[in-house]
């Protein structure tokens, strides 16, 4: 699952959000790498660099995004008997023209990641993937 979910190609796969994603160097991701991503916030299209913070293979990533406001985000594996579970964190400031609109925001982003790990979950459980995590 890990080959998956760290992988910021697969992305668009599982996140609704996210149009496109690719690391800007062709090496392995580590911490200091750079992901470009094309996105979709509330209809609008942007292109954005994220920074890799941190990445502990088969355990955790960590990015800063930019767009559209700073903040982090960090998926997380939890090894489990059966299989595993994912934890999607989002922290961040808003910049204090879109404050009136945090308790909206607040359950757009929530909403928006349980739709997205409820499509890695599927993805997960279709051939396909099950093959590319265990060539990994």
């Amino acid at each position: 699952m890990a080959s998956v979910l760290f992988d910021p190609r697969y992305e668009p796969d599982w996140r609704a959000a996210v149009l496109d994603a690719y690391p800007v160097e062709d090496k392995p991701l580590r911490a200091g790498a750079r992901i470009e991503r094309v996105t979709r916030f509330l209809g609008v299209r942007q292109t954005d660099v994220a920074e890799v913070l941190e990445l502990a293979p088969e355990r955790f990533l960590e990015i800063a995004v930019f767009k559209p406001f700073p903040m982090k985000q960090r998926l997380e594996l939890e090894g489990i008997p059966e299989g595993a579970i994912v934890h999607l964190r989002l922290r961040g400031r808003l910049p204090w023209w879109w404050l009136p609109a945090s308790p909206l925001l607040r359950t757009t982003f929530r909403r928006a990641a349980i739709r997205d790990l409820t499509n890695l979950k599927r993805l997960m459980e279709s051939n396909e993937y099950r093959r590319l995590d265990q060539d990994e």
